[in-house]
């Protein structure tokens, strides 16, 4: 018979990664890099999709929280990235599978020295469609896009 020695706090700290990684992929999930990303996935909860909002979080199944907004105008440049509109009912996005995630968005426009760029969202489940309109203004210095990433845990 043989006798493992006790793990140290290192050996069980490097098990435990091993074993979340195991987890997290045979659940299927992946990080969050992009709109499409979604596709496959399921939502729990929603904050922030209403008109003028500048921010929408995403609570997906697995705990990841995923933000939609824009890092220029959150830094007080001179851009304004908003939801202009949302078509559809946002209870149908949650707990069922995302079948749709795909995002449109015209060429911008620069009337009045002024940069003009729509984006669509759509989001499909089982349930029903719901698409976002965001829309960005700026000097055409800054971007007038949307920013897809994971929400950065907090201390």
């Amino acid at each position: 018979m043989i006798i493992q020695p006790p793990l140290g706090a290192e050996t069980f700290r490097l098990r435990k990664l091993r074993y979340d990684h195991h987890i997290r992929q045979r659940n299927n999930t992946m990080e969050i890099k992009s709109f499409k990303d979604l596709k496959g996935r399921t939502i729990t909860d929603i904050k922030g999709l209403i008109k003028c909002s500048f921010t929408a979080e995403f609570t997906l199944s697995d705990g990841t929280v995923v933000l939609m907004n824009s890092y220029e105008h959150s830094c007080g440049h001179d851009v304004s990235v908003t939801v202009e509109d949302v078509v559809g009912d946002i209870s149908d996005l949650l707990n069922s599978e995302i079948l749709l995630a795909e995002e449109i968005s015209n060429k911008p426009s620069d009337e009045d020295d002024r940069i003009k760029n729509w984006t669509f969202y759509k989001l499909s489940t089982i349930k029903g469609s719901v698409t976002v309109r965001w829309y960005g203004e700026s000097n055409g210095y800054y971007g007038t896009g949307v920013d897809i990433s994971e929400k950065e845990e907090e201390d």
